[in-house]
């Protein structure tokens, strides 16, 4: 990669940063080419050329995203890990998602055809059979219950992440982290007695 080219990328890549930033806090109809503009430090004619307009620069941060997602997802999943540590991984794991966005941010993706798109192609081509591989070495190690809807696992991993990655967590609240993340894991898998179901 030449000089241009890396300082190209470089300067793309605080543009991105720069609208997610403001995209955590504000609905997307607040976010303006002007303020990311003025944030970045950067022209508003430089946004345009490398995103064309804002509909352009958010399909950008919404495929980064989703690769990123799934490429993390991935790791954890097709590891030799224990399907316990897998689940700690997914929980903990750090990767940008919608849920970390302003809520309106979510409806106005759902809204545009290309972005649904690309989410439903990810969806059908890789990230439901990476759940199924994940459901499959859970029953295969008598962790998960075959007749549990991957769905309902999936859901339940998800709330517990969003939760212990939130401000307002609730499961974290009055607690040493690196104490209580084990006995989070542990109740998502055998509940709250603790045994296993035979």
């Amino acid at each position: 990669m030449d000089g241009f080219q890396k300082r190209t990328d470089q300067k793309k890549e605080m543009i991105k940063n720069t609208a997610i930033e403001l995209l955590r806090t504000l609905p997307p109809k607040k976010v303006s080419i002007r303020d990311i503009s003025a944030k970045a430090d950067v022209s508003m004619v430089t946004i345009y050329n490398y995103f064309q307009n804002k509909d352009g620069l958010f399909l950008e941060i919404v495929k980064d995203m989703v690769d990123e997602q799934l490429n993390s997802s991935r790791k954890i999943i097709e590891s030799g890990e224990q399907f316990p540590l897998k689940i700690k991984k997914l929980i903990y794991n750090k990767s940008l998602l919608l849920s970390d966005f302003h809520p309106d941010f979510i409806t106005y993706i759902m809204q545009n055809e290309e972005t649904k798109r690309i989410l439903s192609e990810v969806h059908e081509k890789e990230s439901s059979s990476l759940i199924e591989k994940f459901i499959q070495s859970g029953i295969e190690e008598g962790y998960v219950n075959p007749e549990l809807p991957a769905p309902l696992l999936m859901n339940m991993i998800e709330l517990f992440r969003r939760d212990i990655h939130s401000q307002e967590s609730i499961l974290s609240s009055g607690f040493n982290m690196n104490e209580i993340h084990m006995h989070i894991i542990e109740m998502l898998l055998y509940g709250v007695s603790g045994k296993r179901k035979e």
